[in-house]
């Protein structure tokens, strides 16, 4: 934008505005924000055809305040013309003439777009063979298949940034791919914890804990550092049937996943920042 205010100017058909005279915030003032730091480049001479000898130049105030004024460095307007740069910060930057009026031909701003903010995510598939070995190798007494009786309780297996605990509570796990709670979990047993830094979605895929569907609406809570978010029923219904996932919006901070009314299988969790 370029603001006259109550002192004159003009522009011409030859490509230039000029100011007849010094600008400040309030007039003869060109303004424009930038969205990030970067260098502004401008090109503007004398406002006659001879040299000017009273130290005319350009003045810019940007969001830290005003900038060292720079003596334009270019003579006549018939001059070849040299650029005048400026480091200016984010936001809001303004540019005037200062002591006598300037012609100004050319301005240009160039910044770096910032970095998106990298992602933060987390894939835990309890039947990957990394799982499998974790399992084994912290609570070997609740595999299924090596245990008769493998419905056990007092055992953590952490990985990866997620931790199971089952507290006092017994569940068990499987070399089909599986971490199972044999009843309603909370804070303290059959629940899944991890901590992250981004609020995000958690993805988790689960089932009954049988080969027939559950008609007692068994599902999954989450309490985040908000609180409990209400919880959701299981969709899936036998363990041997296709696996819908279910989805919460969660904070950053710590997030549990447990069971509800019943035990549940949980064969993967899955979290991605927003």
């Amino acid at each position: 934008t370029y603001t006259s205010g109550t002192k004159n100017g003009r522009w011409s058909k030859a490509g230039w505005i000029q100011t007849n005279g010094a600008g400040d915030l309030t007039g003869r003032v060109f303004t424009f924000t930038a969205p990030a730091a970067g260098k502004l480049t401008i090109i503007g001479s004398n406002t006659g055809n001879d040299p000017a000898t009273d130290n005319r130049g350009i003045g810019v105030t940007d969001a830290s305040g005003a900038l060292t004024p720079v003596v334009n460095p270019n003579g006549a307007a018939t001059d070849p013309k040299t650029p005048t740069e400026f480091d200016v910060a984010a936001g809001t930057v303004a540019i005037y003439s200062t002591v006598k009026g300037i012609r100004f031909y050319k301005i240009e701003f160039v910044y770096t777009e910032a970095a998106a903010p990298a992602k933060e995510s987390y894939a835990w598939d309890f039947s990957d063979a990394e799982w499998q070995a974790a399992l084994l190798e912290q609570a070997p007494g609740a595999c299924a298949e090596t245990n008769s009786n493998s419905n056990v309780a007092d055992w953590t297996v952490t990985f990866n940034g997620l931790t199971y605990t089952s507290g006092t509570k017994n569940g068990r796990w499987s070399k089909a791919g599986w971490i199972q709670t044999n009843g309603a979990g909370d804070l303290t047993g059959r629940v899944f914890t991890f901590t992250v830094s981004k609020p995000g979605k958690v993805s988790i895929i689960c089932s009954n804990t049988g080969n027939d569907p559950a008609t007692d609406n068994r599902g999954v809570g989450i309490t985040d550092a908000s609180g409990a978010l209400t919880p959701v029923v299981c969709p899936n219904g036998a363990a041997t049937d296709p696996k819908t996932p279910i989805e919460f919006d969660v904070a950053a901070g710590t997030v549990a996943i447990y069971s509800t009314v019943k035990g549940i299988r949980f064969y993967k969790i899955e979290f991605e920042s927003n």
